[in-house]
């Protein structure tokens, strides 16, 4: 969807190189919301959460989508990150940093469904990747892909953010 043109091209053959190994791993089978994240998240009279805006949820998601989305949400919304920039330092501490306290959730999750290991970073790069394509396609013209505004907002988005720096 970006103009011929664009740096893209480099992070997209970078992606599809690092999640190539999942074309032949046997995923488990997971609903996906999708958006898992504020304001898609409610607190129902009865003391549990709720979740609405079920317009990107996928039968066949990929495991760790929403764990990683809720996770960024969570880690955003403690650090009150106000920019981008703030978003993206809070993210890279909590899932990079030497203290990241959303690894060992990460690798729960994974124990649970019997992932591998081994497909934990190729999955993750991949819901960032795919979540970000998708908000280009959202905005793209269906014809000509995307004008250098809808670029320029793709870029500064924190989902591409969150997808360069996962990468």
């Amino acid at each position: 969807s970006f103009p011929e043109a664009a740096g893209e091209r480099d992070l997209v053959s970078r992606t599809l190189e690092i999640v190539e190994p999942l074309r032949d791993t046997s995923l488990p089978r997971v609903f996906e919301h999708g958006d898992l994240s504020n304001p898609n998240l409610i607190l129902l009279s009865s003391g549990r959460v709720g979740v609405v805006d079920w317009e990107l949820a996928e039968e066949e998601g990929f495991p760790l989508h929403d764990l990683s989305f809720f996770l960024a949400f969570a880690t955003s919304a403690l650090r009150r990150t106000p920019t981008v920039e703030e978003y993206v330092a809070a993210f890279r501490d909590a899932f990079f940093g030497r203290a990241g306290w959303a690894r060992s959730r990460v690798l729960a999750y994974a124990d649970r469904l019997e992932l591998d290991t081994a497909v934990l970073a190729p999955l993750f790069l991949a819901c960032w990747a795919r979540y970000t394509a998708g908000l280009a396609v959202r905005i793209a013209d269906d014809r000509s892909g995307l004008d250098e505004a809808g670029a320029t907002w793709v870029r500064h988005n924190r989902y591409y953010r969150l997808w360069s720096h996962a990468l």
